[in-house]
């Protein structure tokens, strides 16, 4: 399971067991198709 798989997986969990996380995304990428993803999903906080 790569970082989008697990944030894939995590948005399917209840808001009950989110409401208290915050996810930040490290990565050393330079691939402008991954900072995209990366900010279109709602649970990352920063990339």
């Amino acid at each position: 399971m790569d970082g989008f798989e697990f944030l894939l997986a995590y948005e399917m969990l209840s808001g009950e067991l989110k409401k208290e996380t915050q996810i930040f995304m490290l990565s050393s990428t330079l691939d402008p198709n991954d900072i995209t993803r990366a900010k279109r999903i709602n649970t990352s906080k920063l990339f």
